[in-house]
């Protein structure tokens, strides 16, 4: 690459959706933080949103946070705070593929 840059770049691309591997609600006792923990796996360099939506009765997803798979392990860690104890006390996820 120019002056030591490396770009990667994959000749075709995987449309093979990432995956949610692992997930738990984070709780703290001293905090009034509530966490959602992510595991997710999937190729590197893909890009996707963690989409929600808070009930499960509609068809309406809502674009989370934008995430990215940047080492070759192909897993990711991602961690979702609520402040307060204002989580909602029940959410439906998926990984979508963004361009």
């Amino acid at each position: 690459g120019l002056e030591g840059m490396i770009l990667r770049s994959p000749v075709v691309p995987d449309l093979t959706p990432p995956e949610i591997l692992g997930y738990s609600r984070v709780v703290p006792t001293n905090s009034m933080t509530v966490a959602n923990l992510f595991l997710f796996g999937g190729k590197t360099d893909q890009r996707f949103t963690l989409d929600y939506r808070r009930v499960f009765d509609t068809n309406q997803w809502s674009a989370g946070a934008q995430l990215e798979f940047y080492d070759s392990s192909g897993t990711l860690f991602y961690l979702e705070t609520f402040p307060g104890t204002n989580a909602p006390p029940m959410e439906f996820y998926r990984a979508t593929l963004t361009p």
